[in-house]
């Protein structure tokens, strides 16, 4: 039996991949309040 604790749901579309902060839309794409990171609309990973 593990310890740790039941996964989380997280959406990945909106969390930053660089700092794992919830990212905000931003015109065509999201970005990162926290380190200012941002993803495209046209070239992100998924």
């Amino acid at each position: 039996m593990s310890d740790a604790p039941p996964p989380v749901d997280t959406d990945l579309s909106t969390t930053c991949l660089n700092c794992g902060a919830q990212m905000q839309p931003e015109h065509a794409h999201y970005r990162c309040l926290e380190c200012g990171w941002r993803d495209s609309c046209c070239d992100g990973p998924y």
